[in-house]
């Protein structure tokens, strides 16, 4: 029965139908063109796919409370579930679902290097935020990157561009096993006006997190 429902959500990810898990309650997110028969095949599996994830959250239960990890090296460590059930479905159909974007106008006269300087410092202090997830022995495994990697991007886009060109950028998939999960641009309008788009992914952060982000910054 699992693999039925697993096989239904992808099939529906592909036809850009998003079936979530929220709070307890089932959303159904779907273009306007979405396949009529496929909508149905979903909705006549209700309850199906609402035991599937109701399974895994008493799956998850079941696992012990995580404890500090040694933190004397940087080897892999293994996925909190919730880590786990992000990568997989990763691994299954992409994630672009689970992007976190922000887009940040920045009027005035910017120090761009204090910009750099203080998002890449916020990427050092949070591990999370350079952790990637690699498959060893046939199970993911977290690795944190060292510190000092991190950097932003800055371009200039035409005007014309702007809007194609933020929604590409925040709905390129991340590469959980090599990227950094916090990613941002600095798009230089005018020498007053610039925008800046961050995105994180949900396997690192929650809506949260954001604001987080923002004050530090700031």
């Amino acid at each position: 029965m699992a693999n039925s429902v697993i096989d239904l959500i992808y099939r529906a990810k592909q036809d850009r139908i998003d079936i979530l898990w929220e709070d307890g309650r089932l959303q159904l997110k779907a273009p306007k063109n979405a396949d009529k028969n496929l909508l149905e095949e979903i909705k006549n599996n209700k309850e199906s796919i609402i035991d599937f994830f109701n399974e895994n959250q008493r799956t998850a239960k079941k696992y012990n409370k995580i404890t500090k990890a040694e933190r004397s090296t940087l080897s892999p460590l293994p996925l909190s579930y919730s880590q786990e059930r992000l990568w997989f479905i990763d691994q299954m159909e992409g994630s672009v679902g689970y992007h976190i974007p922000s887009v940040l106008k920045l009027s005035g006269t910017l120090n761009k290097e204090a910009l750099r300087k203080a998002l890449a410092e916020i990427v050092n202090r949070h591990e999370v935020l350079r952790t990637v997830y690699k498959e060893e022995g046939g199970e993911p495994r977290q690795e944190i990157r060292e510190k000092d990697g991190w950097k932003l991007e800055e371009v200039t886009v035409d005007q014309g561009q702007l809007r194609h060109y933020i929604e590409q950028k925040i709905r390129t998939p991340f590469d959980l096993g090599k990227d950094y999960m916090l990613r941002a641009t600095l798009i230089e309008q005018e020498e007053k006006e610039h925008l800046l788009v961050v995105t994180m992914h949900h396997i690192a952060s929650d809506g949260w997190s954001m604001p987080v982000i923002v004050r530090e910054v700031a």
